[in-house]
């Protein structure tokens, strides 16, 4: 059945009806098995994708094939942007995403996808949890399982509305916080969004039926107050390190920090004590890293040094501490520089004076 979607820049939740295509095939319902690392590697290009658009890729209130008028979303602009853009009904791979944009298709719209390109929410969902066809809000419920509390749900699950709304679970503080990725009208976009318990009261928490437990445990050294102890030396003697499984602390990024906006950052930690009065801190990341390293004078504040070459991945980061107390011990960070937890990324790390 099609519904009719109400146009509205107020709207803060894109309304999500589409045809249930787990009443249409058994084998796409049972689908394969999937961990909680591969859904959200799949989520996540989702929102740091990048395309190029032309003036034939933006309608404003064009009429396409009798479904009414096409209207691009207001922050595509001609020239590059990040992150896919919202299209009800939509269902798009980047590379799908790309290849019709070539053809002319607008990027994104809150109408339909005949005319438009991109992902509108359960078709977003559907993509992360690798399913072959497109599921909808209300055909969510037939491959998931409904957990007894929003407190239960980890990283690859979803807040689900039948008939309205889905969101992806991204992260639960465990406070009664949750991050979630969405593809929603509050962007017209796929983007991180955070929200309390009682902003979801009307959502389901729903585990996909194929997923596995499992998740990737932190690391020993994922908290300041456990950070790990590396003794300066004359040489580089390196540790090794990985931010596999690392949470964010929830300290504030690196002053050198060149990304823009205010992602979550997930850090592990180590400290040394003072041999001199300079030390330098070197990190050598793997191929798949593009760390930021900030030394501090306790775990929550205190900076007294931060790099970030800006190089992307596997560029080397290194921290000149001069003005040390010796026999004092300072604090050292290092986390991604994107948006994302690094599920495999791994480092090598020494301080030297």
């Amino acid at each position: 059945m099609k519904n009719k979607i109400i146009k509205s820049s107020n709207w803060l939740i894109a309304v999500c009806f589409l045809i249930t295509s787990c009443q249409l095939s058994i084998i796409n319902c049972q689908g394969q098995s999937i961990t909680r690392t591969q859904i959200i590697s799949n989520a996540v290009p989702y929102t740091t994708y990048t395309f190029t658009t032309t003036a034939s890729n933006i309608k404003h209130s064009v009429s396409c094939s009798g479904v009414g008028n096409i209207i691009t979303p207001s922050w595509v602009v001609i020239g590059n942007n990040t992150s896919m853009p919202y299209c009800w009904g939509g269902f798009s791979t980047l590379a799908s995403f790309t290849s019709k944009l070539t053809q002319g298709k607008s990027a994104g719209d809150d109408g339909s996808e005949i005319c438009a390109v991109g992902v509108d929410c359960s078709g977003f969902v559907s993509r992360t949890w690798g399913r072959a066809t497109k599921e909808s809000t209300s055909s969510i419920p037939n491959i998931s399982t409904a957990l007894s509390s929003a407190s239960l749900v980890q990283p690859g699950d979803c807040f689900n509305k039948a008939g309205s709304h889905v969101r992806l679970v991204e992260t639960n503080y465990g406070n009664g916080n949750y991050r979630v990725i969405e593809s929603s009208a509050n962007g017209w976009h796929v983007a991180y969004n955070t929200y309390t318990a009682s902003q979801l009261s009307a959502y389901v928490p729903r585990k996909y039926v194929n997923v596995t437990n499992t998740i990737t445990p932190p690391p020993a050294n994922d908290n300041c107050s456990s950070a790990q102890n590396i003794i300066p030396n004359t040489t580089c003697v390196t540790t090794a390190g990985t931010l596999a499984g690392a949470t964010a602390s929830g300290l504030a990024k690196g002053t050198c920090d060149v990304n823009s906006g205010t992602p979550l950052l997930y850090d592990v930690w180590y400290n040394f004590q003072a041999a001199a009065t300079t030390q330098t801190v070197t990190l050598s990341p793997s191929s798949g890293l593009d760390a930021v390293l900030v030394v501090y004078t306790s775990c929550t504040a205190g900076q007294i040094g931060c790099s970030d070459s800006g190089g992307g991945a596997g560029g080397t980061e290194t921290v000149v501490a001069t003005g040390l107390t010796i026999g004092t011990t300072y604090y050292v960070r290092v986390y991604n520089a994107g948006a994302n937890a690094p599920a495999t990324s791994t480092f090598n790390i020494c301080v030297t004076g």
